[in-house]
C-alpha cells in the first residue's frame, strides 16, 4: 500500500514537471525493495526530461536486468542515446 502511494506521488510530480521531486520518489521506491522495471523506466524518463542521459541509460539497463522483455526499457535506452 505504501509503495502505491509513493508511486502515485511520483506520477503527480512528474505530471507537474517536478522531475527532481519525482526522481526522489522513484528512488525511495527502488531503495524500499519494491523496485520494478517500471519504476526504473519512470525514473529514467525523469532523467531524460532533465537531459541526464547517462543516468537514464543506467536505469534502463537495470530495468532490462529485471525484465529483459520490458519494451519501455528498450525505448528509454534508445532515447538515452539520442
Amino acid at each position: 500500500f505504501f509503495s502505491t502511494l509513493m508511486a502515485e506521488a511520483a506520477h503527480v510530480l512528474f505530471a507537474e514537471g517536478k522531475y527532481t521531486g519525482a526522481i526522489k520518489q522513484y528512488t525511495a521506491l527502488i531503495k524500499a525493495d519494491t523496485c520494478t522495471a517500471v519504476h526504473l523506466c519512470n525514473r529514467a524518463l525523469c532523467y531524460l526530461s532533465l537531459n541526464m542521459g547517462n543516468k537514464a541509460l543506467k536505469d534502463a539497463d537495470e530495468a532490462l536486468k529485471l525484465d529483459p522483455n520490458c519494451g519501455v526499457a528498450h525505448v528509454r535506452k534508445a532515447e538515452a542515446y539520442v
